[in-house]
């Protein structure tokens, strides 16, 4: 079941939407945010779920935010990324 994230701009205006499937990183005791970014970073390199064609990464060093609202997690919270992250 792929998420629905959401992607905005350093000014906090909306830029896009994305879907990503955290399923496989459920059970890798990750702790959430670090398993959206997997997620992220998954669709991106399989080009499925990611509509942009930007690296997550490249995206959130020039100040992008990635949220997502409602993780696919054991521990599901509101998640959001604003630092880029080593992999």
């Amino acid at each position: 079941m792929k998420t629905q994230v959401e992607i905005f701009k350093p000014s906090g205006k909306w830029y896009s939407s994305s879907y990503v499937d955290m399923e496989s990183f459920k059970d890798q005791n990750l702790l959430i945010h670090d398993a959206l970014y997997k997620a992220c970073v998954k669709e991106f390199e399989e080009g499925e779920g990611w509509e942009l064609k930007s690296h997550p990464n490249d995206l959130l060093s020039r100040g992008f935010m990635i949220i997502c609202v409602n993780p696919n997690h054991e521990n599901s919270h509101p998640v959001m990324l604003k630092n880029p992250r080593s992999e």
